[in-house]
């Protein structure tokens, strides 16, 4: 297959191009830095996401990782909005000029709960990152409208919270394995609040699988929960890291807040269900 991939500098982008590769299919990579690392089965494309690549008429698959906010707590929704939203629409106008007309979008799990946090006005205190949930929200909506009058066969893949490898240091997984090898004691949130944990290697060859429409039905626009399915507290998720490495330290839960009620089941309707291994 030829997959052309925005986002390829992203902890989740990044990845995903690895495994292709290593799977031997051709990856046209979107990225905003020179890239200077010379590698096998990719080119290199230089530049924004909405610039007219015409890499798009040979690929056979759009994987949209790009995004901007997901870890931002401060993210601006003007900024959101254009690179979510506008940018994003035209990308993907663009991959329909271009007659490639199988997209995957990867979008969040926190998508379901949009309705609800505008709602009940809980944004101001409980979704630090609720600018990027908004226009993610939106851009899927469109990408469903596109999807419907255009023959395009789109996947909207929306993630839990994935962990492992090479995930940002900042990060609750990597700042429990680094505490709990050092000894060292770690202070965090109530941990009451339940996610579906899914380690970035099962991610990424989940999206893949992904990648054969032939799966699953075939009448799009689709919308997947792509996950293990198996939910639980994030205070047992770090228990658990905490008592596999060893660590001689404690970990000091916090008062609970309202934050920790802001829970994303999964709904098994909709579930593309990926491994689910043992939290290392």
């Amino acid at each position: 297959m030829k997959l052309f991939v925005t986002g390829s500098r992203g902890y989740i982008g990044r990845n995903f191009i690895k495994y292709a590769i290593k799977k031997k299919h051709m990856v046209y990579a979107v990225t905003r830095k020179k890239e200077n690392k010379k590698v096998k089965n990719i080119k290199w494309l230089v530049g924004n996401i909405d610039r007219d690549w015409k890499e798009l008429k040979a690929a056979d698959i759009l994987i949209h990782f790009a995004s901007v906010g997901v870890l931002n707590k401060k993210n601006n929704y003007k900024k959101s909005l254009e690179f979510n939203v506008f940018k994003s629409t035209q990308l993907i106008l663009n991959a329909l000029k271009y007659n490639c007309k199988n997209w995957i979008i990867i979008s969040t799990i926190k998508e379901k709960k949009i309705k609800h946090l505008i709602k009940t006005n809980k944004s101001k205190y409980d979704e630090q990152n609720l600018n990027y949930i908004i226009t993610k929200y939106l851009f899927s909506n469109i990408c469903k409208e596109i999807s419907s009058f255009s023959n395009i066969n789109c996947r909207i893949l929306k993630l839990s919270h994935v962990y492992g490898g090479d995930e940002p240091a900042h990060r609750l997984w990597p700042n429990l394995k680094k505490n709990s090898k050092t000894n060292k004691n770690f202070k965090m949130t109530s941990g009451k609040q339940l996610l579906n944990f899914s380690h970035i290697d099962d991610v990424v060859s989940g999206i893949f699988e992904c990648c054969n429409f032939k799966k699953k039905n075939k009448i799009f626009p689709q919308e997947w929960e792509l996950a293990s399915g198996k939910s639980i507290p994030v205070k047992n998720f770090a228990e658990k890291i905490w008592k596999n490495n060893n660590a001689k330290g404690k970990i000091f839960f916090s008062k609970s807040k309202d934050f920790d009620k802001n829970n994303y089941p999964i709904n098994k309707k909709i579930l593309w269900k990926i491994k689910s291994r043992k939290f290392e």
